[in-house]
């Protein structure tokens, strides 16, 4: 989604330009496109040659412009809501709130969502098991009796893997494997290294804020 706004006063044709390069960019990535914001164009006046101009461009990269009524007060169509061609049209409503000489404009859109996908695994609950009695089952079994095989034989392998063996048959006793299904995450593509790393600062000043009690300082004045 890209939210645009253009000022009254810029140049008419400057905008026309920038946001060819723009368009120009954003048609090439995979995916929806939904493009909204305030245009400051009299869409809805098909005389004027800014109209014109603008229908052809947008129509030139394969997009829809699906604002059809006025979306401010001295009843002009300036706000507006483009999609690709190809992609759903959004189902769009302008709405007097009052707040404002321009309406708000309601865009009802379906998108486009990835797959959820899931996949077994296997586990253990380690964090479950008896230390004490898991310790004393170690005592209790034939790993410790088993001294003549380090000192009436040479081949350490066998110790060794007498040691795999009962270790690994108490564990399946104190810890058995459990099968389960993990749902994947989808993962956002907005969401970058380095906005997770953002978020790591964000969140380690704000420790170090609720620690320490300090406040802002104030502006001084110069």
């Amino acid at each position: 989604m890209v939210v645009m706004y253009r000022l009254p006063s810029s140049s008419t044709q400057a905008f026309f330009d920038e946001f060819d390069d723009l368009l120009e960019h954003l048609v090439m990535n995979s995916g929806q496109l939904l493009i909204i914001g305030d245009f400051d164009i009299h869409i809805d006046n098909a005389e004027c040659t800014n109209s014109r101009n603008f229908m052809d461009l947008i129509h030139s990269y394969g997009l829809d412009q699906h604002v059809n009524t006025p979306t401010h007060r001295s009843g002009h169509t300036l706000d507006l809501a483009m999609t690709l061609r190809i992609d759903p049209h959004p189902h769009v409503t302008a709405l007097d709130l009052t707040l404002s000489d321009h309406y708000a404009i309601v865009c009802f859109i379906d998108i486009q969502t990835p797959t959820q996908t899931s996949q077994p695994i296997t586990y253990r609950s380690l964090k479950k098991i008896d230390c004490a009695q898991f310790i004393g089952d170690i005592i209790q079994s034939s790993l410790p009796q088993r001294t003549d095989l380090i000192t009436h034989n040479t081949d350490t392998q066998l110790y060794v893997d007498l040691y795999d063996d009962v270790l690994s048959g108490l564990l399946d006793k104190h810890a058995p494997v459990k099968t389960g299904i993990l749902p994947s995450q989808t993962k956002s593509p907005w969401y970058t290294d380095e906005l997770r790393l953002l978020k790591q600062e964000r969140r380690l000043c704000e420790r170090r804020w609720m620690k320490t009690g300090l406040q802002p300082r104030a502006k001084e004045n110069v």
